[in-house]
């Protein structure tokens, strides 16, 4: 597994495999001890419905409405795994503090343990596409990191998603919160070059390493901030918003080890 701890509370895992523990809490780790068969028949199931639907003028339809600037076959396959996961497994996450307790009990939890119980948020969900996207060969990442609706919040919301990297862009896949419909929550990260180097380079040299991006959901147009909290209040910054591409910004995407 390559990991990376950008803070106390941040990290972010690619190349996940059998046997890893990632820390999914402060107190808890999440053990990667076997993908449940009920799982591993899922994305076989996710794979072939990919195969019969990567031309399906209808997404295609849907992407150039939108503008979107995601493959088509990338974009199948996370509406297909967002449908499948629903669908195959209505009753797999909790709203609860169970998992909370759940893993007080057991701080190196097991994933098959918390799939058996149901117990999954948003940990568990971005895991299980983390796994699914490895399976397929796509560039991705899983982020342990936070959420924030706006620039004005004081504090943000410990969340779990997973970046995307495809032809120079970056998505935010959130598995975790799918829109109306089941459909997949995706949001392009509208960084200039410029700014994904200033957010590398205050990861791992600022005085607080914490940074959040500005995102837009691609169907919706929503926007909203991902990144790398540290627990502690959200300052000015810390946000990177959307700005206007400079033609004489270099091309190279640095965002990436």
């Amino acid at each position: 597994m390559k990991l990376r701890q950008i803070n106390e509370v941040s990290l972010t895992a690619s190349d996940i495999g059998i046997g890893d523990v990632v820390k999914v809490g402060e107190t808890a780790n999440l053990t990667i001890d076997k993908i449940p068969e009920e799982l591993q028949k899922a994305f076989e199931k996710m794979r072939e419905i990919v195969s019969r639907q990567a031309n399906n003028p209808d997404n295609a339809k849907l992407l150039k409405q939108h503008q979107v600037p995601m493959s088509q076959l990338l974009f199948t396959h996370l509406f297909v795994f967002a449908k499948v996961i629903a669908e195959t497994f209505p009753n797999l996450g909790c709203n609860d503090t169970s998992r909370q307790s759940f893993y007080a009990k057991n701080p190196t939890a097991k994933l098959s343990e918390l799939f058996d119980k149901h117990l999954f948020q948003c940990a568990e969900y971005a895991i299980i596409a983390q796994l699914y996207l490895q399976s397929i060969n796509v560039d991705s990442e899983y982020v342990g990191g936070e959420y924030i609706g706006n620039k004005n919040w004081e504090f943000g919301d410990q969340h779990s998603f997973v970046i995307i990297h495809e032809k120079g862009m970056d998505f935010v896949f959130d598995p975790a919160n799918n829109n109306s419909g089941n459909t997949p929550n995706i949001s392009v990260v509208e960084m200039t070059p410029e700014q994904k180097v200033k957010i590398q380079a205050k990861l791992l040299a600022g005085k607080r390493k914490a940074a959040f991006f500005e995102t837009r959901d691609i169907i919706t147009n929503r926007k909203t901030f991902y990144g790398y909290g540290d627990g502690c209040n959200v300052l000015e910054d810390m946000i990177f918003e959307k700005q206007q591409y400079r033609s004489n910004i270099s091309g190279n995407d640095l965002s990436r080890d």
